[in-house]
């Protein structure tokens, strides 16, 4: 054992990161990045490493981590998941950490070392000399070691309720935060439809991040999905509740797109279904549309979201 996994004594070694259970803490081995884990990602992470390379059910997760609380099971694993990703620097889609397995649960992939338990030699129990010890006075050790057991009993009493009430507190409202994903408002087939409409998907994250109440990941990321490969299955890997698609329809016959039209749509994870439907007027009026779509989002996301908790 390295001197590095010594001095990480109580933390487990996950790929080239250290997570620490009593904190809930991800730290870089180089102590470049440290994360705190809210309650409910650092138990879902635990989980994970006490059942390193092994498929972990949601049926697992579910009796696990939300037992007696009536909260969104797929968007609260998802939401946590999320956090636990970005505390690694992990990717759905190439995972390195942690692998998804649809509709089944998630594999905890990377490398883990457990804890390291420090263990005092011989040696050093013999270089120091016991200090003296007073005399006791058996009368008075009964009432002491009485009060003291009470104490400590009411304070880890305390302490769980604490922590109880931290957990129900981010059930209700962290896992209740929806998330949204905003594709690129581009097509090859449209070059010229493109350059007019493309940043509306900026200008959208932009205003939906600064209205707050939602997880929103923009186009820089989306960018690597493909929409031929299926709206479905870009949901599933980037695990968000609803998806910002423009669908472009109709092509010109000249570098003017003449005739092509955006049709923008918002899909709900959930069962696929198209929440909402919009044509972009031509020409397009950027701010004017994204001004749409980001109503129609709040509408159809952030209000739905906030009815149902």
């Amino acid at each position: 054992m390295n001197g590095d996994d010594v001095a990480a004594a109580g933390k487990y070694r996950i790929g080239e990161f250290y997570y620490c259970p009593k904190t809930g803490e991800v730290e870089a081995l180089d102590g470049s990045t440290r994360v705190s884990l809210a309650p409910q990602p650092a138990a879902l992470l635990r989980l994970l490493v006490e059942h390193a390379d092994l498929l972990v059910s949601h049926e697992t997760i579910r009796s696990q981590l939300w037992p007696n609380v009536t909260v969104e099971y797929d968007q609260g694993v998802h939401h946590c998941m999320r956090l636990i990703r970005a505390a690694f620097g992990d990717s759905p889609r190439e995972p390195a950490y942690i692998e998804t397995k649809p509709k089944r649960g998630y594999r905890l992939i990377a490398t883990v070392v457990p804890p390291a338990s420090p263990v005092q030699s011989t040696e050093q129990a013999e270089a120091h000399e016991p200090l003296p010890v007073a005399p006791i006075d058996a009368s008075d050790t009964v009432p002491r070691v009485t009060r003291r057991l009470v104490m400590g009993v009411v304070v880890v009493a305390l302490l769980l309720a604490g922590v109880l009430a931290l957990s129900l507190l981010w059930a209700r409202d962290g896992a209740g935060q929806a998330s949204v994903a905003v594709m690129p408002f581009v097509s090859d087939a449209s070059p010229a439809l493109s350059r007019q409409v493309e940043p509306i998907a900026t200008l959208l994250v932009d205003e939906l991040h600064r209205a707050g109440g939602l997880a929103v990941i923009g186009p820089s990321t989306t960018r690597r999905y493909d929409p031929a490969e299926g709206l479905t299955a870009i949901v599933e890997q980037l695990e968000v509740d609803f998806l910002v698609h423009p669908r472009f329809v109709g092509s010109g016959v000249d570098e003017s797109d003449e005739g092509a039209r955006v049709l923008v749509e918002i899909v709900r994870a959930q069962d696929g279904a198209h929440v909402w439907t919009h044509w972009l007027d031509s020409p397009v009026d950027v701010d004017q549309a994204t001004a749409t779509i980001t109503e129609a989002v709040h509408a159809h996301c952030l209000g739905r979201e906030r009815q149902r908790f």
